[in-house]
């Protein structure tokens, strides 16, 4: 079972894929909300302050001389921002990792995305150092 510690890391895993969905819509407007969800897992981060910086920065870009808006370079800026930040949790983000991000209200999505990184963990992948410790 997801310690108290999991579940938070995965809530605000969750909250930042979702603003990354929604900034295929347009510049993402900064809140105090997102602003938690990076202070908090920079504390549980074993990396640098780099992925979250650039995820704050890149949300707001409006690619000026793009011609689709940004709207696929904001998504692909986001998605790097968070797979840094996955790096520095100790654990690598995946499709298998992202797929329960994206139904963070179902009752299983949290389990779901811990036995993924704990099979990460099992299967001795490749892994960022230091890796999770779970619990």
């Amino acid at each position: 079972m997801p310690s108290v510690r999991e579940h938070l890391i995965f809530k605000a895993l969750a909250a930042l894929h979702e603003v990354r969905q929604e900034s295929r819509d347009g510049p993402i407007k900064p809140s105090w909300q997102l602003r938690f969800c990076l202070a908090y897992l920079f504390t549980q981060s074993h990396g640098g302050r780099e992925p979250f910086e650039y995820f704050w920065v890149e949300m707001r870009n409006v690619h000026p001389t793009s011609t689709d808006a940004g709207r696929y370079d904001r998504y692909r800026d986001l998605g790097r921002a968070m797979s840094g930040m996955c790096d520095g949790l100790g654990f690598n983000a995946t499709p298998s990792t992202d797929e329960p991000l994206s139904r963070p209200h179902c009752s299983r999505a949290v389990h779901d995305f811990w036995i993924e990184v704990q099979k990460q963990l099992d299967d001795g992948r490749p892994m960022p150092s230091p890796r999770i410790k779970r619990g």
